[in-house]
């Protein structure tokens, strides 16, 4: 049963994969021409970028 009482939406796991891809991307391309291809906004590439950096960041300190 879910918890009524917990506020806000789950926080949605981005794929190992499409976290590398999106931050191999970034390395060479700007937000703007990523989201073109995906055909997402500017902003939801930002978002996707914070969650891919903090995702591997997780990974980094909890494989040590």
């Amino acid at each position: 049963m879910n918890n009524i009482h917990r506020p806000g939406r789950p926080k949605k796991i981005l794929d190992d994969n499409i976290c590398t891809v999106l931050l191999t991307m970034y390395e060479t391309k700007s937000t703007r021409q990523i989201a073109e291809e995906f055909k997402v906004s500017q902003p939801t590439i930002c978002k996707w970028l914070k969650k891919a950096r903090e995702q591997t960041q997780e990974k980094q300190t909890n494989g040590r």
